[in-house]
Formats: C-alpha cells, sequence, structure tokens
C-alpha cells in the first residue's frame, strides 16, 4: 500500500497480509520477500519493535506478527474505516504475465509524489487522505484465478494483483473535497496510460465491481468489469428481469 510520506518527497509503503498456516514456517515463507525489497527500502524510520529486518527475517524477524486464530483474522479484514466514510474509490486488475513496467511504477510513483509536495506548498496540509493498494490475487494457490472464465459475471480471472484507489475527507465527514476525485481517478489512468511497448494495446487490464467507481457511466462500467460478458449478461436479464426491476447506475439492460 502507499500512502502519503511522513515528510516533503516521501511516499510511505505499507506491507500487510494474513498466513493461514502455523506459524513456523512462516518466517521462512516471508524471508525471500524482504530480501528482495531490501536494496530499494529505507527502513531507518521506523519505530524500535516494528522495524523490518529483512537480513535475518528467516530467523529473528523484529516486524509485528499476531498469531490469531482464523475467526479473529476474519474480523480484523473486517474492521476497517469505522462506522461510515466520505470517500470515492476506483480500481485496476493487473493480469498475469502483465506486470507493471517499471515506466509505470516511476508514473504513478510521480504523481503521487506530485500530490505530496503540493499538499504541503506554504505550510498548508492537504484536506484529503490517499492510498494506493495492490492486492495479491495471484499465483499458483490462488483460489480467485481457480474459479472458470465463464462462470461469473467477472472478466477478472487471471489476476496477479487488484489495485483499490482510495481517497477520503480527513474528517471522513460530507463533503468530499472537489479535487479528491480526479486525484483518485489520475492514479488509475497513469498506470493504463503510461504503459508503452509491443503489449501495449494488448494489456489485459479490468476494473473490480466490488470497488465500484461511481464515477463511470454504464458504458464505461461494463467495459471494465465485464468485458465480452455482456452480451450473454443482458440475455440472463431478459429471461429473469425483463422489466429490469432491479437496477442501479451501472447495471445490465435487458436485451432487446
Amino acid at each position: 500500500m502507499f500512502c502519503r510520506g511522513e515528510k516533503k518527497g516521501y511516499v510511505h509503503v505499507w506491507f500487510s497480509g494474513q498466513y493461514l498456516g502455523p506459524i513456523g514456517p512462516f518466517h521462512a515463507t516471508v524471508a525471500p520477500f524482504f530480501s528482495q525489497l531490501e536494496p530499494y527500502l529505507d527502513f531507518s524510520h521506523i519505530k524500535q519493535g516494528q522495524k523490518l529486518n529483512p537480513k535475518h527475517a528467516g530467523q529473528d524477524p523484529s516486524f509485528k506478527v499476531e498469531e490469531c486464530t482464523f475467526e479473529r483474522a476474519l474480523f480484523y479484514l473486517g474492521d476497517g474505516t469505522g462506522d461510515s466514510d466520505t470517500f470515492y474509490a476506483t480500481s485496476l486488475s493487473v493480469p498475469e504475465g502483465g506486470e507493471l513496467t517499471e515506466g509505470q511504477v516511476r508514473a504513478l510513483l510521480a504523481h503521487l509524489l506530485e500530490s505530496s509536495e503540493s499538499s504541503r506548498a506554504n505550510g498548508k496540509e492537504e484536506e484529503i487522505h490517499w492510498f494506493a493498494m495492490a492486492d495479491n490475487w495471484g499465483g499458483k494457490y490462488s483460489q480467485i484465478n481457480a474459479v472458470p472464465y465463464d462462470a461469473t459475471a467477472c472478466i477478472a480471472r487471471s489476476n496477479l494483483y487488484a489495485w483499490q484507489f482510495y481517497v477520503r475527507s480527513l474528517d471522513r465527514l460530507p463533503p468530499l473535497p472537489q479535487n479528491a476525485v480526479q486525484f483518485c481517478q489520475k492514479m488509475r489512468e497513469v498506470l493504463i496510460n503510461s504503459r508503452t511497448g509491443e503489449d501495449a494495446d494488448q494489456w489485459a487490464y479490468a476494473g473490480i465491481a466490488n470497488y465500484v467507481d461511481v464515477e463511470m457511466s454504464r458504458q464505461e462500467a461494463h467495459r471494465m468489469y465485464y468485458g465480452n460478458k455482456v452480451p450473454r449478461l443482458r440475455e440472463i436479464k431478459r429471461k429473469y428481469d425483463p422489466k429490469n426491476v432491479f437496477r442501479y447506475k451501472h447495471s445490465i439492460l435487458p436485451a432487446d
């Protein structure tokens, strides 16, 4: 997850996750991951007791690990934003085999750093809180990707990870500041538009309907969420809801 850094010119990088299994093999599992990060990240600002130690993560890590039951892990996942929030969110699914290029990562970070710099201009703090979170959905044991492509409406069935871009007002109360939506949309757009090379036009990105983007038109949402499944979904809609009783801004319309 990327968040605004603690000082000018910095972006905060936060890694969080859950490991389902005994604590014993956990350290050996995460050690290679942290070893790959070591050349790129500065761990010096992390407080004592929370400092990541990638060199010895397999033997004696000092980052925070909490062992808990599966039920407690589910509660932790759902205990994020409190009772209410004033926010805007959008998403981007990155396919396996279509990893982000260095140019895409640099474009995203440049946008985030630009926001961090401008928000502190003249000593003013920004009016919004934002994050860009990449959920790991892919890999050898992915249950998301194991679902057959034609089994559901979702077209994101070959995921590497899914980005959620999120912005909210600082006090979580309305109204959402004017610049918030545009800033959040640009996080997604810079990743799409900065991909270059032979596969740029074939890059099979998608959107995630769970992170519904209320600013999208029906046509945009159908392209991002359902793709080539729209004709079949319209036939199903005509069969079970021909009068379009169940509807919302992005809902499928019955076939003619």
